[in-house]
């Protein structure tokens, strides 16, 4: 959690007008990092899957199916993101401690498998694929075969940072 600073009792109306600004431009250069436009975003994450990865330890991936966007997952994601610049932290749970399971499933996403990679502070998408590229237990994710689905939200966090949530899912088929 971010703490104010202890001399930040005694700034100057001017400087305090200075940090509004300042505040105000980070937040808005985060907006402008944040793509609006899902078919651009879900085209970013396609093209780095269809790419293959090695991930560490967690072994070589060929390249991965192409993902289509879920509007469930994206509801999902933009929750979760929401939440996290709420808190000021990434974390893997929600609210109210419910794993991504549990979030997916109040979404109304029936799912075979799910999976999450979050980011911060990464100024494009392009920046937070390449930080989850080299992360191997976000890699694995990343490029883990089974996913059919996915979205992606991103909002300004409290500095002002893009903070990236990604939404993975293979949906449960019907029984036949």
């Amino acid at each position: 959690m971010r703490r104010s600073s202890p001399t930040s009792a005694f700034a100057s109306p001017a400087a305090l007008g200075l940090a509004a600004v300042a505040a105000a431009l980070a937040t808005a250069s985060a907006a402008a990092s944040c793509p609006a436009d899902r078919e651009v975003m879900l085209e970013k994450l396609n093209r780095v899957r269809a790419a293959g990865a090695l991930c560490g330890a967690r072994g070589s991936f060929p390249p991965a199916q192409a993902l289509q966007w879920n509007e469930r997952l994206a509801g999902m994601a933009f929750a979760q993101a929401q939440w996290l610049v709420s808190v000021d932290e990434l974390l893997h749970v929600g609210p109210r401690g419910e794993t991504i399971g549990e979030r997916a499933h109040q979404a109304g996403y029936r799912y075979a498998r799910v999976g999450e990679n979050l980011a911060q502070g990464q100024p494009t998408l392009d920046a937070a694929l390449r930080a989850w590229q080299v992360s191997e237990a976000h890699c694995a994710t990343l490029f883990a075969a089974p996913y059919t689905e996915a979205a992606i939200a991103c909002l300004p966090a409290r500095d002002g940072r893009p903070l990236w949530v990604m939404a993975l899912g293979l949906p449960k088929r019907p029984a036949p």
